[in-house]
């Protein structure tokens, strides 16, 4: 079940993976500014703490254990970038994209889990996912589980990056489009009153 699920996500269309991780950004950077009394943020913080535990857990499986035996290194940077234009082979796209909203998660809750952010946190938490993402790498090599690649580093770095600066970004993107989301809300309201009526 938990690979039919990665899998539905990894067959998604860029876009839309683009347009969830917006709306899931601005729904956590919501919820954070919601987290104003000491209980609200106690309880935030414990849900917080076991949503990164399962982030590990699907890290660790779809990376290590949901691999096959077949073992192969590349170490050529950015690959997923050129090679699409060289072959015409749009995976290349598809799978740097992956690779980094796969640290996305980390990211968003490292960050929150930090008191005071500030950029030397944040450099820090981005060090330590990329050290993540090179042992990662490191235990692929290791036990000879699918293709090591330098790509994969980079894009989980980015993808660190993008969740360690999630909060502060999604805030401005949510004061944006906060007008549009109620009109839609209302929208919404609208017609499941009428269908209930």
């Amino acid at each position: 079940m938990l690979k039919d699920i990665f899998h539905y996500i990894y067959c998604m269309s860029i876009p839309s993976t683009m347009i969830v991780l917006l709306i899931v950004c601005s729904l956590w950077r919501y919820i954070v500014s919601k987290c104003d009394g000491i209980a609200k943020k106690k309880i935030w913080k414990n849900v917080n703490i076991v949503l990164f535990l399962i982030w590990i857990f699907c890290v660790v499986y779809m990376t290590v254990f949901s691999r096959g035996d077949k073992s192969e290194i590349n170490l050529i940077p950015f690959r997923f970038i050129f090679e699409p234009f060289r072959t015409g082979n749009e995976e290349f796209f598809r799978t740097g994209w992956m690779n980094i909203l796969l640290f996305v998660p980390g990211g968003m809750w490292l960050s929150y889990g930090t008191k005071k952010q500030t950029k030397a946190k944040c450099i820090l938490q981005v060090i330590f996912l990329m050290l993540a993402s090179i042992l990662i790498e490191t235990l692929q090599w290791y036990y000879k589980l699918g293709t090591v690649e330098t790509d994969d580093v980079i894009c989980n770095t980015l993808g660190a990056i993008i969740g360690v600066t999630s909060i502060e970004w999604a805030g401005k993107i949510g004061n944006i489009i906060k007008p549009y989301c109620f009109k839609l809300l209302n929208f919404i309201k609208q017609i499941i009153k009428n269908l209930m009526s």
